[in-house]
Formats: structure tokens, sequence, C-alpha cells
């Protein structure tokens, strides 16, 4: 025993550095994929990488994975769910080349300094550590490590996001299981219009008290508004769905995507259209995608430009006398506001920066938005209802240059989002004072 000690001691002395940085790595690894700190998760990848440390070709791999990690540390850091997620790869897969490049402008200095020296730190580690060439010891890690293969898969739940994403795939192909029971009221409208904004937070709106006077429209006509509406996520890809269509209440995670307001919808005899200037995805993507897949016409609008929606809406209500949806998805205010204000121009200068400049006049260019629909509907002579509210909100973080925007789970500002109503008959504004999601 004194001698197996005496060993392990020695052991311990001679490969501290490999021992260091191999469960180091194996933490960072566990924390920036699958966030919980499982520990057969955690021995598993020990485990690996001290195999991995004991040659000297060897450890240029796990320099290589100590790269890979760190260079995701800052999403990981945003993100806190793991980047295997299955949430995590919905956005990713849903989420086009602009949003990723202006997402990686949003990205905070501080969070690149830290992999910047944990990446350092790890770099010496494994530099440092010395070879062994035991064959006993590297057969018992290998057996170890074959043990924890199992625990490791399934306990990370591989398995359960292949099944998930398999049922993502499938689920356009089913039929709603819920249907319209009743009869539709006798006061309802010839047409109904959804807009869709997009990453904008209640106090950027006069309307609901910005000094500036971003929604001169809102506030000259009769609205209904709510002041504590609360979105369903901080993306579009997981907000979309639950707001349109059916979470289980049993399981939340769970969302019921052919259950949702286009369906409906048409079971009560309205023709339905979504128009976008956000990508349309193929069919078996999630998303805001998997929600208008039900629509009996969809319109894609290639140029971030909201302005060129308008034509499409104007086109459709004029197609025919049935009774219509309109969902409108807005380019909106998302967090590179500057390259979307065809129109519109920068017509805020509020001494705090161009991005706080370019955010008020996107959301100025959307209440401009709002009031040519408003005169296409009352063009028409038929009775409307507009539903107004954005995706999810933003948090702004100060910088030396004024401010920069994030979508950050831990602020109220990402969920705080406007909820606005106005139609063909409502004559007085009225501020709903309720918390409502």
């Amino acid at each position: 025993m004194a001698k197996f000690l005496s060993n392990l001691k020695t052991f311990f002395h001679f490969h501290w550095q490999n021992i260091s940085a191999s469960l180091l790595l194996s933490l960072l690894t566990q924390k920036v994929l699958f966030d919980g700190m499982k520990p057969e998760s955690v021995l598993f990848l020990f485990t690996l990488f001290l195999i991995l440390s004991f040659n000297r070709f060897l450890r240029y791999i796990n320099l290589a994975f100590c790269t890979i990690f760190c260079t995701f540390i800052p999403t990981a850091l945003l993100v806190k769910t793991g980047l295997f997620s299955q949430d995590f790869l919905s956005i990713l897969i849903a989420t086009s080349d602009e949003e990723i490049y202006s997402y990686l402008k949003s990205i905070p200095n501080h969070h690149i300094l830290i992999a910047l020296g944990v990446w350092i730190v790890f770099g010496w580690l494994i530099i440092k550590s010395k070879d062994n060439k035991n064959r006993g010891l590297l057969l018992g890690l290998s057996v170890i490590l074959l043990l924890l293969l199992y625990p490791f898969i399934n306990r990370n739940h591989f398995i359960r996001m292949y099944e998930d994403w398999q049922r993502v795939s499938q689920i356009r192909k089913k039929e709603p299981t819920w249907h319209m029971t009743g009869k539709i009221p006798v006061k309802n409208y010839q047409n109904y219009v959804i807009v869709l904004g997009e990453s904008l937070r209640s106090d950027a709106l006069g309307l609901y008290g910005n000094p500036y006077k971003t929604t001169p429209f809102l506030e000259s006509i009769p609205t209904i508004s709510i002041t504590n509406y609360t979105s369903a996520a901080v993306n579009t890809t997981l907000s979309v769905p639950r707001t349109f269509s059916l979470t289980n209440p049993e399981d939340r995670s769970q969302v019921h995507v052919e259950n949702n307001i286009i369906n409906i919808a048409k079971e009560a005899g309205l023709e339905t259209y979504w128009i976008t200037s956000q990508r349309l995805m193929k069919q078996d993507d999630d998303g805001a995608t998997s929600i208008s897949m039900y629509a009996d016409y969809r319109v894609f609008v290639p140029e971030k430009n909201d302005f060129n929606l308008l034509p499409e809406v104007d086109k459709a209500l004029h197609t025919n006398l049935k009774r219509k949806l309109f969902v409108v998805h807005l380019w909106g205010s998302h967090e590179d506001p500057c390259k979307h204000l065809e129109g519109v121009g920068t017509v805020f200068n509020t001494g705090k920066g161009k991005f706080l400049d370019c955010y008020l006049s996107s959301v100025r260019k959307t209440d401009i938005l709002l009031n040519r629909l408003y005169d296409s509907l009352q063009k028409t002579g038929q009775s409307y209802r507009v539903v107004f509210f954005p995706d999810h909100g933003l948090n702004f973080t100060p910088v030396s240059d004024g401010y920069y925007a994030q979508r950050n789970p831990d602020f109220k500002q990402s969920y705080e989002i406007p909820f606005i109503a106005f139609d063909s008959d409502t004559t007085v504004s009225r501020k709903v004072n309720i918390r409502q999601s």
C-alpha cells in the first residue's frame, strides 16, 4: 500500500501538467457543449484527454480541441444552455449569414478576453505535459474510457437530440388535432393582419414612453396596447412557434406546431398569407418557417427592406373578396439596424452613439410601415384589425462609443416587447395594464 501511494505521488508530481490540462479541458468541454456538470461525462472526457496527453504528437490534438472550445467560449457564455442543446442547434440552423455576422459583432470584448486567457493557460499546460509509455496505465485508462462511453452518450442526450430532430422534421406532415367547435362571433373583421416585428423592446417606442418621437403614427390613432407584454423567448426560432401554436402544458419543451392559429383561421374560412422579409427555409427547418408552411400563400421578399412587403399585402387585399389573415414578418430592428434604414435614413441624433440612433430610426421605419398599411386597409373600405408585436426584445450594453445589442436571457429587456392593436371601429385609445405573455 505504501509503495502504491508512493508511486501515485510520484505520478502526480511528474504529470501534474497532464492531469491539470486534462481536468480543466474536460470541464471546459462539458460546460461549452452540454452545460450541466454530469460526473460520468466529465470523467469520460478527462480520461480521453489524459490518454492523449501522454504522447507528444497526440498532445497537438488536445491543443486543437482546446483552441476549438476556446473559440466557442464567448457564444457559450451568452447561450448558457450548452451548444449541443436542441434549442441552440435549432437557432443555429434557422439563422441567416447576416444574423450570424450581426451576432459576432455583438460579442462583448470581455468574453473574448476570457477565451484568450483560458487558451493561454491551457496551451501552456498542454505544451508542458510529459510523455508516458506505461502500457499498463494506458490499457487501464482505455478500459475506463470504454466503460464510460455509453453513459457519456446517453446522459448527454445525443440519442434524445436525434429523436427531437426527427420529430421536428416530421411535424409539418401532421394534421392539426385541435379544431373549431363553436361559431364565429357576429362581430368579426374582413381582414386580420398580424405584423410580427423583430428585436424591438417596448421602451424604444414613443407610445411606451420613449422621449424621442419614434411612433408618431401610432400615437395619432386610437390603439389598444398591453403595457407589460412578455415575449416567449429571446430569439425568433423559439419565440414564434410558442407564440403562434400550442405548447404542451405538461411538458413545455414540446411545441405542437401543427396546432397553430393559421389552421384555426383556415377552419374559420379565412384565406391565409405569410409575407416575410426573413428567409423562408426548407420544410424540415424549425422556427417561423414551421408555422408559415400551413399558410395558403407564402411570399418571401428577398430584399431586407420592410417597405417592400407592403405591395404584396396590397396586391392580396385586392385579389378577391374572401376574408383574410395576413402574417407580415418584418426584418425590423435586428442587431445591425443601420443597414436596414432604406427609405428613412438615420432620423435621430441622441448623442449616445450610432447604434442607438439607428435603432430608434428603425422603430420610426416600422411606425411608417404601419401607417402605410393603415392607409391601404382604409382604402379597401373593408373592416380590419391589425395586431403588432415583435418576437423578442434586446438588452443594451454600454461601450465607449455608445451601446451594442444582445439577446441575453438574464436581462428582462430581452423579453419586454410592445403589443398594440388598432382596427376599423375603435375610437378611443386604451392601455391594458396587465402582465401578459
